[in-house]
């Protein structure tokens, strides 16, 4: 390498702990003669107004660096354009990444082009000149306190001078960080991991207070709980559930909020009290339900709260206890129908009542959809421009000590209500597609998953190439790894919709000279200003490798789905707005709005088994050379349709029960979306395979007994493939006999 170089490097070493705008900036003028001598060296003429990424790109389609080294030229040309066009101030993390790209590609100059003697030094960080105290003070605010990585991550302290200098905050936000970030042990909080997840009845901190949303199943309990209260039998009140449904947060928020009503009641946590150990779940509740036993239930006075899962009742209630002791509380859990798919009866006992996490969804249903306000009120917990919320306290924290990571990049992105609506609308679809249960723990982990990447401490870069596979829109559709509620969405990912539209939108993007300017016109919302503008420092995309082109173009993609944009009527799914307009429809008893989907289940059967005739359906498979079919004629049946009911719905079945009937046998099949999405491919015409009809072995079943109810006593088509001819055979009551004709 030139002395010159050498200089300018020695130069560039010195300046970035006292002005890294201007490091960086020498730093591109630097590879800029490097990329010159390359060129001279490797004998390849250029324009002579070729701009430096130009050059780049060519030795790089060239062969002549590799993959990284173009990688590391790029980096330090886009964070060049970005400290020459004075746009937001760079961090320091980005000049050290700078430093280290210059020495990647000057040893890969001198391996290439010699002296073949050079000795080459391992790679080392820039050293302040100044004192050690200095040093470390210039370190800790340029780091934006990194150096706590040293410490325990999830504990880091304030120093004495800070307590002295700062009171220690109340419980709701707290003066420790993690990785440097006041929000990161926030957000960490929100793991299902940590011990903020492993909540009692007795009490609510102040942080599960925050995140306290009201819902309609705590309308239901302090209902069945206040009429307890007033009661002078014995009162057994059940909660009944799934694991981290919010049982336990749902007691300690009533505990702390009614006192003098939850005095009177004995709480029983079936899933956090400890057992005897001489005796097991079982055992334990039969003494803990003693005074509710045939025996005592009549002389009792207790009052009971007893939460509870669901297979450990079920477990119960089938057990030698149940039916020697406790005949009449197994009588009302069988009326309740608390183990069936459909919503709980309420029954009137005066002793006995339960609530069921089960019959309350994620999401409620209205004529116009599916929405969540629990989902969305939650998210919108996370962002709320509050001094009550922990999380923006400390995002503003970590903003005015200049921590920069893509956690903070994705946190704004969440304060975008599009952004919002859009996960929520997200989460509801993938509840009711791919029929998953998200319970409040499960949310919380989510709403982590999504803002913190995986690799936390490797992430050292706010360049947005270098970000974008740690930005909200990659984690919300490549975590499938992390959790099966992150896999359960991926499914839903927009890359996988296909339309003419988008299709013109990524050729535009691909060859668009200006990436900011082409994303600001597709992506509307004002909200996406805040990152898209760091793209005008990456130009034109064709100077990205191909990994990088990639990811820009899933991220364009990704984002015109999450945030308003001129893309959001190509993402929407009709068939899923159709089915929850049927859902609705069936849970509202409106027979009118249902009636379009006793026509798609009829039109979906005779293509399922197949017509040689119209009204005519085969009732054997398909065979090489001989078939048989019957006339089914059979009426509709609304029996199982619930009784009207208007406005929005909030206890609901998920699934949709079609009738059919003659005389008076009805024939009924449950639809839920997975169904009805494979009726709607037949409906299209779509073949058949084996895992198909295992799939949907309960549409199979539905059909074998229909079949009995058809006219098969009374004629039948039988038809010869080989031939290409039909026959009718029919019995004339009249004469009792059979004639055989053959049909036109």
């Amino acid at each position: 390498m030139s002395e010159k170089w050498t200089d300018v490097s020695f130069e560039i070493e010195k300046a970035i702990y006292k002005d890294k705008e201007s490091a960086i900036i020498k730093a591109r003028k630097l590879i800029e003669s490097m990329v010159d001598s390359i060129l001279e060296n490797e004998e390849m003429e250029v324009p002579e107004r070729t701009n430096l990424a130009e050059k780049v790109s060519r030795l790089y389609h060239s062969g002549v660096i590799t993959r990284d080294i173009n990688k590391a030229f790029d980096r330090i040309r886009r964070r060049g354009n970005h400290s020459a066009h004075e746009l937001e101030a760079l961090p320091m993390m980005d000049a050290l990444k700078v430093h280290k790209s210059l020495y990647e590609i000057s040893v890969w100059y001198v391996e290439s082009y010699g002296p073949l003697a050079a000795k080459i030094p391992s790679y080392r960080d820039p050293q302040p000149e100044d004192d050690e105290e200095r040093m470390y003070a210039m370190l800790k605010k340029h780091f934006n306190d990194f150096l706590s990585k040293g410490a325990t991550p999830s504990e880091e302290e304030p120093s004495s001078e800070e307590r002295e200098e700062k009171p220690v905050l109340s419980e709701d936000f707290t003066t420790k960080k993690q990785y440097g970030s006041y929000l990161l042990y926030q957000l960490n909080k929100l793991r299902e991991s940590s011990q903020e997840a492993i909540e009692g009845f007795e009490s609510l901190s102040p942080f599960k207070r925050y995140l306290h949303i009201e819902r309609p199943i705590q309308e239901s309990l302090e209902e069945s709980l206040r009429k307890a209260s007033v009661s002078g039998d014995a009162q057994l009140v059940f909660l009944c559930g799934s694991v981290g449904d919010g049982k336990s947060h749902l007691l300690a928020y009533l505990q702390s909020t009614y006192p003098d009503m939850m005095k009177d009641f004995h709480i029983h946590n079936d899933a956090t009290e400890s057992f005897d150990p001489q005796k097991d779940s079982l055992d334990t509740l039969a003494d803990v339900l003693s005074s509710f036993d045939d025996e005592n239930i009549h002389t009792s006075d207790k009052k009971m709260i007893l939460a509870i899962n669901l297979g450990v009742l079920h477990n119960f209630m089938e057990s030698g206890y149940a039916e020697e002791r406790y005949s009449e509380l197994r009588k009302f859990i069988d009326q309740s129908g608390v183990f069936d798919t459909g919503i709980d009866e309420q029954i009137d006992h005066s002793v006995f009542s339960l609530v069921n996490f089960g019959d309350y969804h994620e999401f409620e249903l209205h004529e116009s959809g599916a929405v969540s306000p629990y989902i969305d009120t939650m998210l919108e917990r996370i962002v709320s421009e509050s001094d009550q919320n922990p999380f923006y306290k400390a995002y503003k924290k970590d903003m005015e000590n200049d921590w920069n990571h893509p956690i903070l990049m994705n946190y704004k992105m969440l304060r975008a209500e599009s952004v919002r609506d859009s996960i929520s609308r997200l989460l509801v679809e993938t509840v009711i597609k791919e029929k998953v249960i998200i319970s409040t723990r499960a949310l919380l982990n989510f709403i982590y998953d999504i803002l913190v990447p995986t690799s936390i401490e490797d992430m050292d870069s706010s360049d947005i190439i270098d970000m974008l596979p740690y930005l909200l829109p990659s984690l919300l559709f490549e975590g499938r790894q992390r959790s099966g509620l992150l896999k359960a969405v991926s499914s839903q990912d927009p890359l996988n919709i296909r339309s003419q539209k988008i299709d013109e939108k990524l050729i535009g993007l691909y060859n668009t000279t200006d990436l900011s300017d082409f994303h600001r016109k597709v992506i509307t919302d004002p909200s996406a200003v805040v990152w898209i503008d760091l793209l005008s420092s990456v130009g034109s995309i064709y100077y990205l490798d191909k990994e990088s082109k990639e990811q820009v173009g899933e991220m364009f993609v990704r984002s015109a789905f999450l945030f308003d944009s001129e893309l959001n009527e190509q993402f929407e799914d009709e068939e899923y707005s159709q089915f929850t307009s049927y859902l609705y429809a069936f849970n509202s008893g409106d027979l009118k709005s249902l009636r379009g989907m006793y026509h798609e289940v009829w039109k979906s059967l005779y293509l399922w088994k197949g017509a040689p005739q119209k009204g005519f359906l085969y009732l054997d498979e398909e065979t090489d050379f001989m078939r048989i079919a019957e006339k089914l004629d059979l009426d509709k049946s609304t029996e199982y349709v619930p009784k009207k009911r208007e406005g929005k719905l909030q206890r609901f079945t998920m699934s949709i029960i079609i009738g059919y009937k003659a005389d008076d046998e009805t024939v009924a099949v449950e639809i839920d979306y997975p169904l009805y999405e494979t009726l709607s491919k037949v409906r299209q015409g779509y073949r058949l395979s084996k895992k198909d009809k295992e799939d949907a072995i309960q549409f199979v079943e539905f059909i074998e007994r229909l079949l009995p109810l058809g006219s098969q006593q009374k004629v039948i088509l039988i038809e010869d493939q080989d031939e290409d001819k039909l026959f009718r055979l029919e019995y004339d009551h009249n004469f009792e006999e059979y004639t055989f004709s053959r049909e036109s």
